[in-house]
């Protein structure tokens, strides 16, 4: 019945959906600054999104990797290279209020000190920060420098 049934469908029609060629980043962090740089270098423009006065996230609290390499300074080139680049519009002190609309065209509203921001975009990244999760398995705070 299977077969019979499907030699009678017919196509769905093909249509194409408008883009907007640009991305909203939430969270300005290692994360969301690399991930603001891959897009703008490709042209397209982002609107990168943090609540706090300034960029960096957690890597600010970090001083050196295992490869003892200066994260710091990494992170000052980072931030320079994201703050001078015309496609990253970068919105300190600002918080994702709303989203509507659908993949390709979404309209989001920002919340910066009161005043809200309208800004269309096609894609979102969502980079907020994270933390560890506490346990007791694997003798988590029992041995000696954990």
């Amino acid at each position: 019945m299977a077969v019979a049934r499907a030699r009678h469908l017919k196509q769905l029609p093909l249509y194409e959906l408008p883009v907007t060629a640009s991305a909203l980043i939430v969270g300005g962090g290692l994360a969301g600054m690399t991930a603001a740089q891959g897009v703008a270098g490709q042209g397209f423009k982002v609107h990168l999104v943090e609540k706090e006065p300034f960029l960096g996230g957690q890597v600010r609290n970090i001083h050196a990797t295992l490869e003892q390499t200066g994260i710091q300074s990494y992170l000052k080139d980072l931030i320079r290279d994201v703050g001078s680049n015309p496609n990253i519009h970068i919105h300190l002190n600002s918080t994702l209020a709303r989203t509507s609309g659908q993949a390709g065209g979404f309209t989001s509203v920002l919340n910066t000190a009161g005043r809200e921001t309208t800004v269309e975009h096609g894609v979102v990244i969502v980079a907020t920060g994270g933390q560890e999760s506490p346990t007791e398995q694997f003798l988590h705070a029992e041995l000696p420098g954990s």
